[in-house]
């Protein structure tokens, strides 16, 4: 290299350095000045709006390299019982997979000691082709709180206008104490889904069903087992034997297979859930159990065949 190419090369480099400098001295600037508590109160009211929740916000900030952390989140719904709180939400994009092409979103759940993160990667060409399928899916969680997001949704059900008036009051007074521990690992391939693999396995530690409130006056049952395992090979999704839910009084096994399809509300159903009640909860809910399926099997057991597509299963019971 002669002397004229050596220092064209030093002036390139230099100045791509500067210009690195540049825009990240400009980005830095963006995160310091941004108005993120008008952005907050926007958020909050646009997602109150939409759900038809009250959502508030404590605090929100510039999460580094590329993201937002929201603090002290609250989502209040129709009772003072429907509330769920979360220390912290965080909402990043990953730099490397913006190199590599793809959109990868990294959100992180944070409440009590527990720690929730979901990450989701999708090709850029994908989602131009109108294919929002992702690549990868990737579920973390350790000791993540499950009692608020639960009561949160029993309460809900109860006051929906379709819920089963026999059903509705046992729904608002029941509850469920756990800690989720998953891992959740999914590689998928949108344009030829049987080549995608991929595991779940999703433990509840610690699983109470709460049925102790007076209107009810039955013991809480603790769960021996509760956990889901699954396995996707040849783009089918698995259920193991393994998976299930057992307590002195209660049983829940789901059985069968989704086969997954490109638009994943299309995605083709075939499963079985075997719902069971012995002993002090068979004599207090059996009979409501067997007119609320309409099902004339044995009392105090019920088993669902779950067909059709995610969007418009069809569901038959005996």
């Amino acid at each position: 290299m002669n002397k004229v190419d050596a220092t064209t090369a030093k002036r390139a480099a230099r100045a791509t350095v500067l210009t690195g400098l540049f825009f990240v001295s400009f980005v830095l600037f963006l995160v310091m000045t941004f108005p993120y508590e008008v952005l907050k109160e926007s958020i909050a009211a646009n997602l109150s709006r939409a759900t038809g929740f009250n959502i508030s916000i404590g605090d929100m900030s510039a999460s580094l390299p590329l993201g937002m952390r929201a603090e002290k989140v609250r989502i209040d719904g129709s009772t003072p019982a429907t509330t769920v709180e979360l220390k912290s939400l965080t909402i990043n994009l990953s730099l490397l997979r913006l190199f590599l092409g793809q959109l990868g979103v990294i959100c992180e759940l944070t409440s009590g000691n527990g720690v929730l993160t979901a990450t989701a990667n999708v090709g850029f060409l994908d989602l131009v082709s109108g294919v929002a399928l992702p690549k990868r899916i990737i579920l973390n969680a350790k000791n993540f709180p499950l009692d608020d997001l639960i009561t949160f949704a029993l309460n809900n059900a109860a006051s929906s206008p379709t819920a089963n008036p026999l059903l509705a009051p046992i729904l608002s007074t029941v509850g469920l104490s756990a800690l989720l521990n998953a891992t959740v690992d999914f590689n998928l391939d949108p344009k030829n889904l049987p080549q995608s693999t991929g595991h779940a396995d999703i433990n509840l530690a610690n699983a109470v069903l709460k049925l102790s409130h007076p209107s009810i006056g039955l013991k809480d049952q603790k769960f021996k087992k509760a956990q889901i395992k699954a396995k996707l090979e040849g783009g089918t999704l698995l259920f193991d034997k393994a998976s299930g839910f057992l307590s002195d009084g209660l049983e829940l096994i789901p059985e069968g297979k989704i086969i997954l399809k490109p638009v994943v509300t299309s995605s083709q159903l075939d499963l079985k859930i075997l719902f069971k009640l012995t002993n002090d909860l068979k004599s207090s809910f059996g009979f409501l159990l067997s007119s609320g399926s309409g099902s004339a099997s044995t009392e105090g057991e019920v088993t669902t065949q779950v067909r059709g597509t995610i969007d418009q299963p069809v569901t038959v019971n005996f």
